[in-house]
């Protein structure tokens, strides 16, 4: 593309529009100057500029013009996302929405994945550079084993085995009490299982942290799933997204406390209050969409704790 001022019209699922205008535009890699003045939506945004590579913006409300450089020798996609509202155009053939959400989140993971990578290495080096440190330290300084010996006094070595006969000690004297016993092997049960799981997106799960262990699943769900519009508007401070399965569907949702996660949300729809399904009836609630029709439509949902993923009711 030759250096020039390019307008960009971005379509939103429901015929939103809005323009976008790049200043700067050149083949390759060069600088472009983006106006982004009648961008809709409140609260902080994302543009995404797909060419060659992906150039991804964080946009906000108190900004209009950004500067970025852009790799890009043909045609430029750009997709302005705001909250689960999604805009696309192009200066060429624009490509189906669902097409660029899967962009984004193909993007998005593979950033994260660079991001853990990044950090994992700067914690490597930081654990390095403190093992040489201590090692270096070592050499200078003599150890207290050694200056108990220089004096002639004798080195006693301890393993841990005083805590371990211990413990072995309080098992055989409360063998009969059931509660310290059952207290006991729980706490075994504990320690032999402390090991915090792995998710497959390498995050791990330490007890305390499980929306954050589950957000790149679930964050590529809302890009690549459409809103479900009556649970949008029904249940306060929540998102939510309908998610197509074998000719069925589930709904996915996220419900805030404030700015944070409380709840992490799966529901099954049904025409009317029966019984939930087998599989669901100890820990599904029922959610009916007419509050003036409590045993018409409505769905039966898992509520999922974003702290530890427990289901509550």
């Amino acid at each position: 593309m030759e250096k020039k001022r390019i307008t960009v019209i971005l379509s939103g699922e429901k015929g939103h529009a809005f323009a976008v205008k790049l200043n700067g535009v050149t083949d390759g890699v060069s600088t472009v100057e983006i106006d982004l003045k009648n961008a809709p939506g409140e609260g902080d945004s994302d543009l995404y500029l797909i060419g060659d590579k992906i150039t991804k913006i964080s946009v906000n409300n108190n900004e209009t013009t950004y500067k970025t450089p852009i790799c890009a020798k043909d045609d430029i996609v750009c997709a302005y996302r705001n909250g689960d509202k999604i805009y696309v155009g192009s200066t060429g053939k624009t490509p189906s929405i669902l097409s660029v959400r899967k962009q984004i989140s193909a993007y998005e993971k593979s950033f994260e994945e660079e991001r853990v990578k990044e950090k994992t290495a700067k914690e490597n080096e930081k654990e390095k550079r403190n093992e040489e440190q201590e090692h270096a330290q070592a050499t200078i300084e003599p150890s207290v084993d050694d200056a108990v010996e220089e004096r002639g006094e004798e080195v006693v070595e301890t393993t841990g085995q005083d805590e371990k006969n211990f413990f072995e000690d309080l098992k055989a004297e409360f063998a009969n009490t059931e509660e310290v016993g059952e207290s006991l092997r729980k706490e075994e049960k504990h320690v032999e299982s402390a090991e915090p799981f792995v998710f497959d997106d390498g995050i791990r799960f330490d007890g305390s942290n499980f929306y954050l262990a589950v957000k790149p699943q679930l964050d590529e769900m809302f890009i690549c799933y459409p809103p479900e519009k009556e649970l949008n508007e029904l249940v306060p401070n929540s998102k939510w997204v309908r998610v197509v399965s074998d000719g069925d569907y589930y709904v996915v949702g996220l419900i805030y406390d404030a700015d944070a996660v409380a709840y992490i949300c799966y529901g099954v729809p049904s025409i009317r209050r029966t019984t939930p399904p087998d599989e669901l009836a100890s820990v599904a609630v029922w959610l009916p969409l007419d509050l003036d029709d409590r045993d018409g439509r409505g769905y039966w949902v898992i509520y999922q704790s974003a702290v530890d993923g427990k289901c509550v009711k």
